[in-house]
């Protein structure tokens, strides 16, 4: 894209662009009169002293066919092509070089002093557009990396985990969450989870959604914490919970709550026995 944008602002017969990433690798790409090149090892061999050359000036480089002593010759490969005149400007973003960008005539004609600010227009605006792909890609990757150890945080979780939005649906689940409540994790994404596991009082009676602590996780914005309230599993049985319902901002904006729960019937049913025991001890 950068080759045929060069072509089509300054004619010239060869057009390319050069990129060196953080371990000195080239990415080379050019073309001669709309037609891509082969890029061999002799061809980046040759680039490189002419990028050294043109990351020390502000202004463009050019390489000429005749030149004196101090004349920038041609490289061979440019040769070859019978490339008389080659203009050559250092991509450089705000960190660092990112390579160059190079046009090449076979005429002799001259760059005349506006195609050369053209070429460097194009060689600063190439730059930006390059760095700021590096860095949506570098920040894309890091995302990619965040949402897999999250993912693995989830499934090792022993407690059930899930997200609700604003709405009361579900956008993620773990593992322990959709086992314990009998369920597939992909059968309770998007699902309005009050009405899945939170619809009643143990002791039957309707449970409202308005009344519910993990929704007001959301409306209030405050953490919410029970310790004595039941969820309901897919067959129709229910088992003691604790849970903290916490809210998730953005930006100064609620945007749903994450819940956390744990199945705490052995322990309650444990803590029961002992009370009874206990209570046989002392009448003794």
């Amino acid at each position: 894209l950068i080759a045929n944008g060069l072509s089509s602002v300054v004619p010239c017969a060869v057009a390319g662009v050069a990129l060196a990433d953080e371990s000195g690798q080239w990415t080379v790409t050019w073309q001669m009169k709309g037609h891509p090149l082969e890029v061999s090892p002799e061809l980046i061999e040759q680039l490189e002293p002419l990028h050294r050359r043109a990351a020390e000036r502000a202004s463009l480089l050019v390489a000429t066919r005749e030149g004196g002593p101090s004349a920038i010759s041609i490289p061979p490969v440019f040769e070859a092509l019978r490339i008389r005149r080659l203009a050559v400007g250092t991509l450089t973003s705000s960190r660092h070089q990112l390579g160059v960008l190079f046009a090449g005539r076979e005429a002799g004609r001259p760059f005349s002093p506006g195609e050369q600010l053209a070429l460097l227009a194009v060689a600063q605006q190439a730059a930006v557009g390059i760095e700021n792909l590096r860095l949506n890609e570098a920040l894309l990757r890091h995302s990619r990396s965040l949402e897999q150890q999250n993912a693995l945080i989830l499934a090792a979780a022993g407690e059930g985990i899930y997200g609700l939005d604003t709405d009361g649906l579900t956008t993620f689940v773990n593992p322990a969450a959709a086992r314990l409540l009998g369920w597939s994790v992909d059968e309770l994404i998007g699902q309005p989870m009050h009405a899945v596991l939170h619809h009643t009082h143990a002791d039957g009676s309707a449970y409202p959604r308005e009344t519910c602590p993990i929704y007001a996780a959301f409306k209030d914005g405050q953490v919410h914490q029970v310790q004595d309230e039941v969820f309901w599993r897919r067959d129709g049985t229910s088992f003691l919970v604790e849970y903290t319902s916490t809210p998730i901002e953005e930006e100064d904006a609620l945007i749903g709550a994450v819940v956390v729960f744990r199945d705490v019937t052995a322990r309650k049913d444990a803590a029961t026995q002992l009370h009874a025991a206990l209570g046989e001890v002392q009448t003794l």
